[in-house]
């Protein structure tokens, strides 16, 4: 053990008294051995890799997210910490992540950064058990749901207890490992060095931890250790999550200088909003600059007028000449592991050369009967549509702003013959029919 953890004094200067339950040293092991600002380049640069990348729109993916935050926030040595138990079958630890309202996470297995102690054990592997516990507001576990096992060796290294078929789950959780095999054997748990104390370089604790001795309830860091400690024990699940990108466009025809909206259809994305799931999203909950993680990368658009954005909808004003143009929408999964996946959607839309009244025609508005004896009903106005109606002369004899979607006109006191109906949106969208009155 002495070549493995430091000193045990080390750890009383730094975090004060320790209860009697657990003997705690500073570990040999680098919880930031991933240089951060180097992977957000490569991912940032590395076209290449990008473009291979997994395109499905499903990612797989380590949630390392205490790790995440002694890597990213903590400016001292990146260093975990080791538990080491008396009785390994009665110590537990557990690691709590929140889930976004109608997201579902689904969990292949789970993760440990553990070992066995080869201090005093009779054995130099111990048979253990990794869980998924329902939790309570505060995060703490309350039921097991499901469970894994694995046997840890006395190599201090990332151990996976895999599960026979993949879990899903909609609610917070806490996945969480505990020892199984006799009480003298003794294993090891790793933890990052987070407080909750505001005058420290480290205070990202946020109570989402626990640690059980025996049958005992479950007590946090802070109910442990004196101080303001707030440790994060590194047991992380191993997740798949699907989504799949898709985006809407107000019109696939349109006239020169007028507004095209494209409103994003995806599905599958709620986990995007989580800084527990999402690489951009945890900077944009711990305001780390964009030059260290990117904050808003998870949908990216390529407009068909050049331009790009990253907010969820677009729209802008068309070419001014005709022709087919693309827009692509591109969803970024970015991962806590700084593998990352993405899906392309792709639409084309054409601009056609309107002059006059001779203007697009589109199957979005609805006018019938046509031909008619001059009494017509419109469908599918968008709010606050201006409508107007024109001779073959290009002279317009009505007008009226319309609030509804729908409207019926009386036109039979005007001459029979043909006539055109100008639909302006209040986005500047024309439509034209044409119009037969007998």
């Amino acid at each position: 053990m002495k070549k493995i953890l430091l000193s045990i004094c080390t750890l009383f200067i730094a975090v004060g008294n320790i209860v009697s339950q657990e003997t705690i040293h500073p570990a040999n092991v680098n919880l930031a051995k991933r240089k951060i600002s180097n992977q957000i380049t490569k991912l940032a640069t590395n076209n290449a890799a990008f473009k291979v990348a997994l395109t499905s729109g499903v990612c797989n993916d380590t949630v390392r997210y205490q790790e995440l935050k002694e890597a990213a926030i903590y400016t001292g040595t990146n260093t975990g910490y080791a538990g080491e138990t008396a009785a390994g079958n009665l110590r537990s630890c557990s690691m709590g992540y929140k889930v976004p309202a109608g997201g579902a996470v689904v969990i292949q297995g789970i993760e440990l950064y553990s070992g066995v102690s080869n201090t005093a054990v009779p054995t130099s592997t111990v048979n253990t058990k990794a869980y998924v516990y329902s939790v309570d507001a505060q995060m703490k576990p309350l039921v097991k749901i499901d469970s894994a096992s694995v046997v840890l060796t006395t190599t201090i290294k990332r151990y996976y207890a895999m599960f026979s078929s993949p879990k899903t789950y909609t609610a917070n959780f806490a996945v969480a490992f505990q020892a199984q095999g006799s009480a003298t054997d003794v294993i090891i748990f790793i933890y990052n060095s987070a407080q909750t104390s505001t005058s420290t370089v480290n205070n990202y604790g946020e109570g989402l931890s626990y640690r059980r001795f025996g049958t005992g309830v479950w007590n946090t860091s802070n109910a442990l250790f004196t101080g303001t400690n707030d440790f994060e024990y590194i047991v992380s699940p191993i997740v798949s999550h699907a989504f799949s990108v898709d985006y809407t466009q107000s019109s696939n025809l349109l006239c020169p200088s007028t507004q095209l909206s494209l409103t994003n259809a995806s599905t599958g994305t709620e986990l995007f909003e989580s800084p527990f799931f999402n690489l951009s999203r945890f900077g944009k909950r711990w305001n780390i600059p964009t030059t260290t993680l990117p904050q808003d990368s998870i949908y990216n658009w390529n407009l068909g007028n050049l331009t790009q954005s990253v907010t969820p909808n677009a729209s802008y004003i068309v070419a001014s000449s005709a022709g087919t143009s693309f827009d692509t929408l591109t969803v970024v999964k970015l991962n806590h592991s700084f593998d990352y996946c993405y899906q392309q959607e792709i639409k084309s839309y054409t601009i056609s050369v309107c002059t006059g009244v001779n203007a697009l025609t589109s199957s979005e508005l609805m006018v019938y009967p046509n031909p008619s004896n001059g009494i017509i009903t419109l469908n599918n106005m968008p709010y606050n549509s201006t409508i107007e109606l024109i001779n073959i002369l290009g002279e317009s004899i009505y007008k009226e702003k319309v609030a509804t979607d729908s409207k019926s006109i009386d036109f039979s006191s005007i001459a029979k013959g043909n006539y055109y109906l100008k639909m302006t949106s209040n986005e500047g969208k024309i439509t034209v029919k044409k119009l037969n009155f007998n």
